[in-house]
């Protein structure tokens, strides 16, 4: 019951996304692009391999969700003793 109730949830929040919004920070619906990899932030969904290459579903609710959360292309945060670079922000 527990399960069904978190992907009812994950499923009202991905309808929520808005494909031509443009970011200049990390925040819902960002994909994040770092020097550890990329992330897409909106749903805690875990790894996905999309045309071969690994993206990370996170929520801005988890641990690096918030430490990357408001962030901009550039910055650098230190997350549990290593740093990520954000290189960009879509």
């Amino acid at each position: 019951h527990e399960q069904l109730d978190q992907l009812i949830k994950q499923k009202k929040a991905l309808s929520n996304l808005k494909g031509d919004s443009v970011l200049d920070h990390v925040d819902f619906g960002s994909l994040v692009e770092t020097n550890l990899g990329r992330y897409f932030v909106a749903v805690g969904l875990g790894m996905l391999t999309v045309e071969n290459e690994k993206i990370y579903c996170i929520s801005l609710a988890s641990p690096v969700g918030q430490a990357i959360r408001d962030k901009k292309a550039g910055e650098k945060v230190n997350f549990q003793g290593r740093d990520i670079l954000i290189k960009s922000v879509i």
